[in-house]
């Protein structure tokens, strides 16, 4: 059986995310879309080096259960000056670029995901 493919999830990319929204003591709101549509959303309050993402998750039995997960963030040093920010895994402390919601926020490889063009 082919394994799940990333685009099923809703992504966290913090590429993506605003500079400014990763100052310590700052509280934004992230919206999720496709396309045109909605398909959620997060409070993501920036704290030294870890940001703490709150949320509603769909649990096993279709209840929904407020989820409330400290993410770390580590920082690499960029060729020409400056640094760049990478999200830890919870699941296998790696550290990536972009994390995908199940019942928990995990990297791409915690969740044996692929991509659309491994199929």
């Amino acid at each position: 059986m082919p394994r799940e493919t990333v685009d099923r999830y809703l992504a966290l990319d913090i590429r993506r995310l605003r500079p400014e929204l990763l100052v310590p003591g700052r509280k934004s709101l992230v919206n999720f879309h496709r396309g045109s549509m909605r398909l959620g959303s997060l409070e993501l309050e920036a704290r030294f080096e870890q940001v703490v993402l709150r949320y509603h998750a769909e649990q096993p039995d279709r209840t929904w259960k407020h989820t409330e997960q400290l993410i770390s963030i580590v920082f690499s040093s960029c060729h020409f000056g400056g640094r760049r920010p990478w999200f830890v895994c919870p699941g296998c402390r790696q550290k990536v670029g972009i994390l995908y919601a199940a019942s928990r926020f995990r990297c791409r490889g915690c969740l044996n995901l692929g991509y659309q063009s491994q199929r």
